[in-house]
């Protein structure tokens, strides 16, 4: 659990971070190119170890990594070209081609596991799976990265990685050696999101004590008067949906409601008494299960969640039949700007579910959704860590506006720094949401002058916000869904740590083992068929206890041995 000293301890590092930002950004560039090489055969062997360091010749390295189709820069750049190519080749006279595309990790996943069996691997990787990782540290095919990260990361990129509360390099680290460079952001706490003007148009009152916090039986109500004033006009009104994967802790998941239970989805816990488990075998998941039932007999939940899409629930929010679904902070940013730009008056507020003791409760882990790897015999590794420092540099750079207005706008466009990064490393310290909304908090209230930030990230938030308060209707939905993400997702989070009205469990990260390797996708699939037939009544609730002891005979019980081997 996560406690209010624990909390200021990460606002204190997040100070330690910006001394560290600005450091960097003074002394780097007094720092001379050095023109680095690999000793052959010697991976880790290095005549010059300068962080941003150029080759001597053009280096042509071939990359494997997602492409979306169709994505374009706010200068209007490609894949092909953009300003972040053209920032790598300037400053480490790097040239790269993808040689391993796809539009989705999905896709690339499929793809990347091709190549593996054909041992025809790029020189530098993004890894979306750490079973895929797992076989490729066992078979000996990406390269130690150990010795390269302590002589190759910058100090901002250490400093990043040092800042959060758990070492997210322990999740590339095999037998005391680094085999990856993970890709970290901080963990988006879900929450329940609300069309903010239905409610008013209604004349409804949510949250009345304004704690952030909202219970059960208040979404419930809300939910029914959504569906029998149907305030989007759509003639066929929707309480709230989830996706298929029900149980998965994602997004429009049933995830946010079992965490008020205290039940944690496929989450790996320890008990006080040594004890593992898994979260969807608690007793809490059973009456978490029983209220899914409730609302779907009662036709709140939509009748036809078991086969939406995310494009689905989407399409219902866009067409006015939806204004409940549950997401992380960053929801509007990437989930609501099709509702924006279908209606723009849409406005969403943030909430938390109350566990019904007066507080929210969440799952805190290491957030890492990816890896960067070498291939073992590829003679540049250090690259790995060069696109990492660059990507970090231009995010974390204070002086960025005026140095590079170009990349100054990628950076402010949100996730487009994501969709032409080299390797998809746009690596955010521990604190990166946290300070975006403080930092525009204290703006408007007058705390701190414009000219005393540094962050890209907040400016933009700021310039969003000012035009807000000017003209709503001139931010785009893009724009608009930044300054909701801030103001409304990140403002909620912030405020319930302030209020001490949130707190943490920790799930247990140790890898994989054997019997997960050999049996998860049949508890998975377990699970997920069990879960459907108890909301949809074809199975009654009390069936969760005869799932449970299926589920620990054919894998479950297995898997906590293993694990608890070791925690030991």
């Amino acid at each position: 659990m996560i406690t209010k000293k624990l909390w200021k301890r990460m606002i204190a590092m997040a100070l330690i971070i910006v001394m560290a930002i600005v450091m960097a950004a003074c002394g780097k560039g007094k720092e001379e190119n050095s023109g680095d090489s690999i000793v052959p055969g010697d991976e880790t062997k290095v005549e010059a170890q300068d962080p941003f360091g150029a080759y001597a010749e053009t280096l042509q390295v071939e990359i494997g990594r997602p492409i979306e189709p169709g994505k374009v820069g706010p200068d209007g750049g490609s894949h092909e070209e953009n300003a972040i190519r053209t920032h790598i080749k300037d400053t480490l006279n790097v040239e790269y081609t993808y040689v391993i595309e796809a539009a989705n990790s999905t896709d690339y996943g499929q793809q990347l596991s091709l190549a593996i069996a054909g041992e025809e691997l790029p020189d530098i990787f993004t890894i979306y799976d750490r079973n895929t990782l797992d076989e490729l540290v066992e078979n000996e095919l990406v390269a130690d990265l150990t010795e390269i990260y302590e002589d190759y990361a910058s100090d901002d990129l250490k400093a990043m990685y040092d800042a959060y509360n758990y070492s997210v390099l322990d999740r590339a680290t095999y037998g005391g050696k680094l085999m990856a460079l993970p890709r970290c952001s901080p963990e988006l706490e879900s929450l329940v999101w609300i069309r903010q003007d239905w409610v008013e148009a209604l004349g409804v009152t949510v949250d009345e004590d304004g704690n952030n916090l909202i219970t059960r039986e208040e979404l419930e109500e809300l939910a029914r008067k959504f569906i029998e004033a149907d305030p989007g006009e759509s003639g066929n009104p929707v309480g709230f949906s989830i996706i298929p994967n029900i149980t998965e802790d994602a997004d429009a998941s049933i995830s946010v409601v079992n965490n008020s239970f205290g039940a944690f989805n496929r989450k790996w816990l320890q008990g006080e008494d040594g004890s593992i488990y898994s979260g969807s075998t608690l007793p809490e998941a059973k009456d978490a299960l029983a209220w899914w039932a409730d609302m779907f007999q009662k036709g709140i939940l939509d009748p036809q969640y078991g086969t939406r899409t995310w494009d689905d629930i989407i399409e219902l929010m866009v067409n006015g039949q939806l204004g409940i679904v549950f997401g992380e902070m960053s929801c509007p940013a990437w989930m609501f700007t099709n509702v924006y730009a279908a209606n723009p008056d849409a406005r969403f507020n943030a909430y938390a579910l109350d566990t019904g003791e007066g507080y929210a409760v969440t799952p805190y882990y290491n957030s890492v959704n990816r890896w960067v790897v070498a291939r073992k015999d590829y003679e540049h590794p250090e690259l790995v860590l060069k696109f990492a420092n660059i990507i970090r540099d231009i995010t974390g750079n204070p002086n960025l506006a005026e140095e590079n207005s170009v990349l100054y706008e990628y950076v402010v466009a949100g996730t487009v720094i994501d969709y032409f990064d080299p390797v998809t490393m746009a690596n955010y310290p521990a604190d990166d949401w946290t300070s975006r909304y403080i930092g525009v908090r204290d703006y408007l209230n007058g705390d701190i002058m414009r000219e005393d930030i540094r962050n890209p990230r907040i400016l933009a938030d700021i310039d969003a916000v000012e035009r807000y308060q000017k003209d709503p209707a001139a931010l785009s939905p893009e724009e608009l869904g930044n300054y909701e993400w801030c103001m409304k997702g990140i403002k909620t989070v912030v405020e319930l740590n302030e209020q001490e009205l949130i707190r943490y469990v920790s799930p247990l990260y140790l890898g994989n083992t054997e019997t997960m390797n050999s049996k998860k996708a049949d508890l998975d699939k377990l699970e997920e068929e069990t879960y459907i037939k108890i909301i949809t009544g074809e199975l009654s609730v009390d069936g969760f206890d005869s799932f449970v002891e299926e589920w620990m005979e054919i894998g479950g019980a297995k898997i906590a041995e293993e694990l608890a081997e070791k925690v030991r």
